[in-house]
């Protein structure tokens, strides 16, 4: 996935593996509930964004991601989590990114 820096769960980051079994498995209601814990977090945040954009990438458009996404609220926590990070540049690239995969939902 182009320019998503994945989680580095090897340094113990508890929520870089968490992040990384929910991309891996495309557990979108996991991911937006890891998001919604840690909205403090702006490494957390752009991290779960990367992964809903990560389970949105092209490869994975029939499994169903973007349609549980938009059924769980997705985009509304995206915005928010971009709301609350408005100074993290990284944060709103990934925020954009995520939001940028979904356009299919307005069409």
């Amino acid at each position: 996935m182009e320019g998503w820096a994945k989680p580095n769960a090897t340094k113990g980051m508890k929520h870089g593996r968490e992040i990384i079994a929910a991309v891996k498995q495309k557990d979108v209601k996991r991911l937006l509930k890891l998001m919604e814990a840690r909205i403090k977090s702006a490494v957390v945040v752009r991290d779960v964004l990367g992964g809903i954009f990560d389970c949105t990438d092209k490869g994975s458009r029939g499994s169903g991601c973007i349609e549980e996404i938009e059924r769980e609220g997705g985009i509304p926590a995206i915005i928010n989590a971009m709301a609350q990070h408005q100074g993290e540049v990284e944060v709103q690239a990934m925020g954009c990114h995520a939001l940028f995969a979904l356009r299919s939902l307005v069409n």
